[in-house]
């Protein structure tokens, strides 16, 4: 079974007690959804957002720094685009013949 942050996989990193703290206080400061307000709207945030995704930078996981409140359409718009961000970066590296990442190998 791979390994996600020290957890077994990714489900039990976030149902982990660490995070459901960190998220419930990270929605209790930030209640709206950050990118709605940046456009001039106002919508409840009901997700915590990773600024920069884990897969990129794991040991910013629970750094209260790297997170953001969203509503469920812009993180779902968001992490759709890191997706394809992570997916084009992968690409381009196993063309190369390089590892991205030694932790999750192309």
């Amino acid at each position: 079974m791979s390994r996600f942050l020290g957890y077994a996989s990714k489900n039990s990193f976030y149902s982990s007690k660490a995070w459901r703290q960190l998220r419930i206080h990270q929605l209790t400061i930030e209640p709206v959804c950050r990118a709605c307000t940046a456009n001039g709207r106002v919508e409840a945030a009901t997700d915590v957002d990773h600024i920069i995704p884990i897969s990129e930078a794991p040991g910013l996981a629970l750094e209260p720094a790297n997170l953001q409140s969203l509503c469920f359409r812009c993180h779902t718009t968001k992490t759709r685009e890191d997706n394809s961000r992570s997916a084009t970066r992968q690409n381009k590296a196993r063309k190369k013949g390089r590892i991205l990442n030694k932790r999750y190998p192309v």
